[in-house]
């Protein structure tokens, strides 16, 4: 999997790099979800409600993990070595450098499965990472804040630690902060400052042009097609006109600082992004797995989760 490079002067939507997030791990998304014919109505339907479809897609999801993950995920140890496996790089000799920076946090048996789960993890489905997340929070809020802080602290240096980032394992991150730092007092639950999507616009654009930029892959056009259309349902529901960005203002750190504004904003502004980045993906009619788990993790991260896309009866 391409990666993408965590210095601010290098952008986060290169649409070449940000599309290869949408086509690997092809053998494991093909087992729960390969890319579907959806069309907009049916993409909204799937997100009107909690349906039996999503509910028995959940179980699917569930019966797919090991059980030795699923165990892992009820203790602090397990927990944490699952969310450092799920971040450590996919390139054997930076991965063993990042294992080195956690024995200060893993007993030597916890860093010996986490070097071993990092390897079988790279293949599953992302609809199965976005689970062990969710799993183990639970058991992580049973670390003392100070097994927290170097927690978290672990995380941050394994994201930068190899100099860059790639997309979906960043709005993991970004999730897992946002169920604990509120638990553990570091952050306070936002309040809704911005009721209009004018008062966003910026931000609106960045996370846009970031989502039409999964398509880079597929040619040229593809990117400002799928903007496009997104643009295009924004301007309906909300008049606000966007115009794509160019990769080099789509950084990760406008990325975290547009999801940042898109969560302290009302439900109706965050709604009508959601749609539009569902439009944006499905401007073709088809969604790959990833790119819905992509949308679906950046709507986690500001504080609006969304379920799984299926088609409902």
């Amino acid at each position: 999997m391409k990666a993408l490079p965590s210095s601010q002067s290098r952008p986060a939507a290169q649409h070449s790099e940000i599309a290869s997030l949408a086509n690997s791990n092809t053998e494991s998304v093909a087992k729960l979800s390969p890319v579907e014919k959806m069309s907009k109505e049916e993409a909204w339907e799937s997100l009107s409600g909690l349906h039996p479809e999503q509910i028995s897609l959940g179980k699917r999801v569930r019966d797919s993990i090991r059980t030795e993950w699923l165990d892992a995920c009820h203790e602090t140890s397990g927990a944490q070595s699952l969310v450092f496996a799920l971040l450590l790089s996919h390139e054997s000799s930076l991965a063993e450098t990042e294992v080195a920076l956690l024995a200060d946090v893993l007993s030597a048996n916890d860093l010996q499965n986490c070097r071993k789960w990092a390897q079988e993890l790279q293949a599953i489905h992302s609809r199965e990472k976005i689970a062990l997340i969710d799993l183990s929070i639970p058991a992580l809020r049973h670390l003392t804040p100070e097994q927290y802080q170097r927690f978290r602290y672990s995380t941050e240096k394994l994201i930068a630690s190899d100099g860059v980032v790639d997309l979906f394992e960043f709005c993991l991150q970004r999730m897992l902060w946002r169920h604990l730092d509120h638990f553990y007092g570091l952050k306070k639950e936002p309040k809704i400052r911005f009721t209009k999507a004018l008062q966003v616009r910026d931000s609106l654009a960045v996370l846009l042009s970031t989502v039409a930029g999964l398509q880079g892959d597929d040619s040229p056009t593809a990117v400002k097609d799928a903007f496009a259309q997104g643009a295009k349902t924004l301007k309906q529901t909300t008049s606000v006109h966007l115009d794509l960005l160019p990769p080099e203002r789509c950084t990760l750190t406008e990325i975290e600082a547009a999801l940042g504004k898109l969560s302290e904003s009302s439900p109706l502004v965050q709604k009508a992004l959601l749609e539009a980045a569902c439009a944006s993906v499905l401007h073709d009619e088809h969604i790959s797995s990833r790119e819905a788990e992509i949308v679906r993790a950046l709507a986690d991260t500001m504080h609006a989760p969304i379920p799984p896309f299926v088609r409902v009866s």
